[in-house]
């Protein structure tokens, strides 16, 4: 479950802000300091993530970046869907495993078919 996976969530709502699949809500923040540090929160968390420096205020930057996805949300202060790119990549390899066996079933009925000799000698077919 996504609430046990505390990086997952991180990552999932980043990415999706990033996206633009959902948003911080902050019109009806009254504390704009609160809203300004949210941001410089996921800011730093990406940074660090993107020049992997998985050090002691990278992994507190994620528990304090989940406390507050989950209270916002909760709160309806993130609005929009989170979706999981990742979950997608197992149906494109499918897709594309039967595809290959697809071109694999053309070739081999291609090869059986009656092909004049001088057509084959052009095409180099043996």
């Amino acid at each position: 479950m996504l609430i046990e996976n505390t990086m997952k969530l991180v990552e999932l709502h980043v990415e999706n802000m990033i996206y633009g699949n959902i948003y911080f809500d902050y019109t009806n923040i009254s504390d704009k300091k609160a809203t300004t540090e949210f941001a410089g929160k996921i800011g730093k968390w990406i940074a660090k993530r993107v020049s992997k420096t998985h050090d002691d205020e990278y992994l507190q930057l994620t528990v304090n970046l989940y406390t507050l996805f989950l209270g916002h949300r909760v709160a309806g202060l993130i609005k929009g869907e989170l979706k999981d790119i990742d979950d997608k990549i197992p149906v494109l390899e499918e897709e594309k495993q039967k595809l290959s066996d697809d071109n694999v079933k053309m070739a081999n009925l291609l090869k059986d078919a009656y092909i004049p000799t001088q057509i084959q000698d052009l095409a180099g077919v043996t």
